[in-house]
């Protein structure tokens, strides 16, 4: 089915069918004025310039001043439906227009949302140019559509039976001859329709690709230059380039034969009509006024038989895009609410892994994992990149789904709470400690409604971030710039601990946070967060043995297996990976003393 990706948009019409109903009236009043001046011009021009077809019916010719008369009422309607013609115009615009930029607007709005709906696991499969790419190009794609589309559509359709009534009142025969043009011209469109489609669609898929690189580009900036990459960058960066204009060209190529066999086929139209008619007039069979008008009418009806190329380049273009947007909003989020799902008032805390096996498709990341962490304690978690630290603590929050009877808190299954209270009732500070472009402040109470500034002040000093602020000029009201860019990475790690710390959560889990602090500046840190984890759960991951060596239990995975458990002192006292860890970092810092 043609535009058959177009059927959602529906849903949003429907919302402004009012604004769009009025712009419909002032187009068909638009129209009505518009045919209505080649009659005036065919009066005139019959009364003042009276041709053979008049001189045979013996049509007596006005005096002087009577033909100015008649110049001047001419002149009068001519103005009134000009006048008519162009309010009309402006007010069908001024509603269709903003009604086509609001739905534009609501349909950003309705895509923010539902990527903000759905799991991370969807994310794992798409780049963010693209992602990007779908919420600016593809949007206005369709708001073209939505807008000038569904105008210039409405105007030929409303056009096209008064003007061809018109035409055949004035003469059938130039009339279905003046057809003959105009079916060539719905012909070529409809061949190379299906053709536009699918270069519209190859371009913006290319789009995509080339708004994603270009955006992971920006980001790794910094990578780029360390490495002195940008000449590599930059071929690579041709190369997609390149064949987004060889996509663009296979467009324009189909373009380019489109509209001019539009505009040859309606000249050649009017070149006929001019042939015939002018002999119909010089015969005595057409007044002169009569071909003016057939003539004016033709190229009335002529505009937007041509404008139908543009129209069709729009539809298909806004096609494209429709079905890329689509996809989007049908995709569903892996993790969602079990219809029993039940807040309690607070978490306590505890704990506990029961047989927890985890996969990323095919590539097992957890096996087997049977913990118990009591509520108010604290786990450290050790191991070597890719043994399934992080994986293990983003199964406890829902970020992916555990299999059900796996993960527990207070001994109710993860799965059986609802997102927003599980979320909230933990507080995780990530270990790429993403930062948003806004002020210190603003960061640092990310997750809260409201907040006071003395408790942004306490999360900060217990982060050991205060006094750093304190230097910055506007102190809390500091802007800190894209993903905080304008701080070190020690201070956007602790930034990142103050946020999870203003929640107060019942389950505290740092993934690596002060791998990019000092050790002076770790173990500040660790005095503060002594106070704030007492009486709080809590999971540290850390590849340090000085950050986790007061926990209350320490596991080290490996492979995704738990292959050592026990206390710090136990541990070194078993002499295993931990000990070994253990080792090389006490000479390790043993070096950098000397």
């Amino acid at each position: 089915m043609v535009f058959r990706n177009l059927h959602p948009v529906f849903r949003y019409l429907r919302k402004y069918w009012v604004q769009y109903s009025i712009g419909s009236v002032f187009l068909l009043i638009q129209t009505w004025a518009a045919v209505q001046i080649p009659g005036v011009v065919q009066r005139a021009v019959d009364v003042l310039a009276p041709s053979p077809k008049a001189r045979l019916e013996a049509v007596p010719l006005l005096e002087p001043a009577a033909a100015r008369a008649e110049l001047w009422t001419f002149l009068r309607w001519m103005l009134e439906y000009s006048v008519l013609y162009g309010v009309a115009l402006f007010l069908m615009r001024w509603y269709m227009i903003r009604a086509s930029r609001k739905i534009e607007y609501d349909m950003r709005h309705d895509y923010f949302q539902q990527l903000l709906r759905l799991s991370p696991s969807f994310y794992d499969k798409q780049s963010t140019g693209d992602l990007i790419s779908r919420s600016t190009n593809d949007l206005n794609n369709i708001r073209e559509v939505l807008g000038p589309g569904i105008m210039y559509l409405l105007e030929t359709a409303a056009l096209l039976p008064l003007a061809l009534a018109l035409m055949l009142h004035s003469n059938v025969t130039l009339t279905l001859i003046g057809l003959v043009p105009l079916s060539l011209i719905g012909v070529i469109g409809k061949s190379m329709g299906g053709r536009l489609h699918e270069r519209f669609t190859a371009v913006q898929e290319q789009l995509g690709t080339l708004s994603a690189f270009v955006q992971e580009g920006i980001s790794g900036v910094r990578v780029i230059k360390a490495y002195t990459r940008e000449r590599y960058q930059s071929e690579r960066f041709a190369e997609i380039n390149r064949e987004l204009l060889r996509r663009n060209l296979a467009m324009a190529r189909l373009q380019g034969i489109i509209f001019p066999g539009f505009t040859f086929t309606a000249s050649l139209g009017v070149l006929v009509l001019l042939g015939i008619g002018g002999a119909m007039v010089v015969w005595g069979h057409l007044t002169l006024g009569e071909l003016i008008e057939f003539q004016l009418l033709m190229a009335l009806l002529s505009g937007p038989m041509l404008a139908l190329g543009w129209i069709l380049n729009v539809y298909q273009r806004g096609d494209a895009s429709m079905a890329r947007f689509n996809e989007i909003m049908a995709a569903r989020p892996e993790i969602v609410d079990a219809p029993d799902a039940v807040a309690p008032e607070r978490l306590a805390g505890e704990i506990e892994f029961r047989h927890l096996s985890f996969a990323y498709g095919d590539e097992p990341v957890l096996s087997d994992i049977n913990l118990r962490i009591p509520a108010g304690s604290t786990l450290a978690i050790v191991g070597h990149t890719g043994s399934g630290k992080t994986t293990l603590v983003s199964l406890l929050m829902r970020l992916y789904r555990p299999p059900e009877g796996t993960v527990f808190i207070d001994g109710v299954d993860v799965n059986r709470y609802p997102l927003e209270f599980l979320r909230r009732n933990i507080g995780y500070v990530s270990q790429e400690a993403f930062l948003f472009s806004d002020t210190i402040a603003e960061n640092i109470a990310f997750g809260r409604e409201s907040y006071t500034e003395d408790e942004v002040r306490r999360a900060a000093v217990m982060a050991h971030l205060h006094d750093d602020v304190e230097e910055f000029p506007d102190g809390y009201r500091t802007r800190i710039g894209e993903r905080g860019v304008t701080l070190s990475g020690g201070q956007r790690q602790r930034a990142a601990l103050a946020r999870a710390l203003i929640l107060a959560p019942a389950i505290l889990i740092l993934d690596d946070v002060l791998s990019a602090v000092d050790t002076q500046t770790e173990e500040v840190i660790l005095g503060h967060l002594a106070d704030a984890m007492a009486g709080r759960t809590s999971i540290i991951i850390s590849h340090r043995i000085s950050t986790v060596q007061t926990a209350d239990q320490i596991i080290v995975l490996e492979n995704g297996r738990i292959v050592e458990a026990g206390t710090h002192a136990q541990l070194v006292a078993a002499g295993g990976i931990y000990a070994e860890i253990h080792h090389k970092q006490l000479l390790s810092e043993a070096i950098e003393a000397e």
